[in-house]
């Protein structure tokens, strides 16, 4: 569980709101996003490149749930965390 913490913490610390100047010289806020997949070495597979893929597979759950999420994969289930 530590671990996941530590991913939500990383996941928060990288959410920004910037200003910029659109072409007509009008500031507007754009939100910085930041979606995880997470994957565990050994505790998920010791296989590098299977290791990256489960990875991938639950970075694209995290897509698909929306902005500012992680998603740690697990054999059984998919544990999300969200905003």
């Amino acid at each position: 569980m530590k671990l996941y913490k530590q991913e939500s913490r990383s996941r928060d610390e990288c959410y920004e709101c910037i200003c910029l100047n659109n072409e007509r010289g009008v500031l507007e806020q754009i939100a910085i996003t930041i979606s995880i997949g997470v994957a565990g070495y050994p505790s998920d597979t010791e296989v590098g490149d299977v290791l990256i893929d489960l990875a991938n597979q639950a970075l694209c759950q995290a897509k698909r749930n929306g902005c500012n999420q992680v998603v740690r994969y697990a054999a059984e289930q998919v544990i999300e965390s969200g905003i």
